[in-house]
């Protein structure tokens, strides 16, 4: 991307859309994709069809995803308790979430939702809940290749 100069957008120049472009352009310069991305749609919000920030965001597109710094693509909601532990399917299409865990009147309990919870990745949506435990599950894995799940719980049981 060439360094823009204070007349090189088409139509009618605004000061603030200049600044944020030199900005943008600096921001590349020092490989601060996530500032630039964040210039970029202020950019993109002001003139959506300026070729030199179109340019720019295909620049930035090409770059290595976006982290954290974006918003997640699902929020996975269901658990009743904490969730302590998370892993992936070897295929990346599912992948699980384990509970339990809460304070009550009575201190830490294990909580009423002991459970290991499967998820459909590409939708974001709950496929099943595993019931099984009595006490919180702390850590999971998922053993390739067919999927098998192991658990472990504060209580000191292990599944498979």
């Amino acid at each position: 991307m060439s360094r823009p100069t204070s007349g090189s957008s088409p139509g009618r120049a605004v000061p603030e859309f200049d600044r944020l472009l030199l900005q943008l352009t600096e921001q590349i310069e020092r490989e601060a994709l996530g500032a630039a991305r964040r210039t970029l749609i202020t950019l993109l919000r002001l003139r959506p069809k300026d070729p030199t920030v179109l340019e720019a965001q295909a620049f930035l597109e090409s770059q290595a995803p976006a982290t954290a710094e974006t918003e997640p693509v699902h929020r996975l909601t269901g658990h009743e308790t904490w969730v302590n532990a998370a892993a992936f399917a070897a295929d990346g299409k599912t992948a699980f979430t384990a509970s339990g865990g809460e304070f009550g009147e009575h201190g830490f309990t294990d909580g009423p939702d002991c459970t290991i919870r499967a998820w459909n990745v590409d939708k974001g949506t709950a496929v099943k809940a595993l019931p099984g435990h009595s006490s919180l599950i702390n850590s999971i894995a998922v053993l390739p290749p067919k999927g098998h799940i192991l658990s472990a719980t504060r209580g000191g049981s292990i599944a498979l």
